[in-house]
C-alpha cells in the first residue's frame, strides 16, 4: 500500500506493480515465461534459463549486464522491469567485474602454478642426479 499523501501516480504505480507481480503467484508462470523466452521481442538463444544445472551451465553466456536486462524484460512487464534494472544495475555491474578479476586471478594463479611444477621437476631431476650423502660419505673434492 503506497504511503498516506503520496502523489496519485505513486499510489497508482505502486498498485501497477502489485498487480503486475501477482503473475508469480499464478501457477502457469513458468509455461508463460518459457513461452516469451522462447518466442518474441524477448527470445533467448540458446537452452532456456530455467534449464539450467552443474552440467550445462557453460553453455550459457555469462558475466554481462545485458543478459540480466533481457531477463527482467522478458519475465516482468517494461515498466516493472525499468524499476527492477535501476535498482540493481550498479551492485551487479560490481558484482560482475569482481567476478571476471576473480577468473583472471585463477587463471594466472594456475599458470604459476603449472611454470612452478616445470620448476620442481627440473629442481628434483637436479637434485637425484647430483645427490650425496652427506651423513653417511664425505663430500666429493672437486676437481
Amino acid at each position: 500500500m503506497a504511503a498516506v499523501g503520496a502523489p496519485a501516480s505513486t499510489q497508482e504505480s505502486g498498485l501497477q506493480c502489485a498487480a503486475e507481480l501477482q503473475i508469480w503467484d499464478d501457477l502457469g508462470w513458468e509455461a508463460w515465461l518459457r513461452g516469451r523466452l522462447a518466442s518474441g521481442p524477448f527470445a533467448v538463444p540458446g537452452p532456456c534459463v530455467l534449464d539450467v544445472s552443474e552440467d550445462v551451465i557453460l553453455s550459457y553466456p555469462q558475466s554481462d549486464f545485458a543478459l540480466v536486462e533481457q531477463d527482467l524484460r522478458a519475465a516482468f512487464p517494461q515498466g516493472v522491469a525499468r524499476k527492477l534494472e535501476d535498482a540493481i544495475r550498479d551492485e551487479v555491474t560490481t558484482c560482475l567485474t569482481v567476478r571476471r578479476e576473480l577468473i583472471n586471478y585463477k587463471k594466472l594463479c594456475l599458470h604459476m602454478w603449472k611454470a612452478g611444477s616445470t620448476v620442481e621437476k627440473d629442481l628434483r631431476q637436479l637434485a637425484s642426479f647430483f645427490y650425496i650423502d652427506l651423513v653417511a660419505e664425505t663430500p666429493p673434492e672437486e676437481q
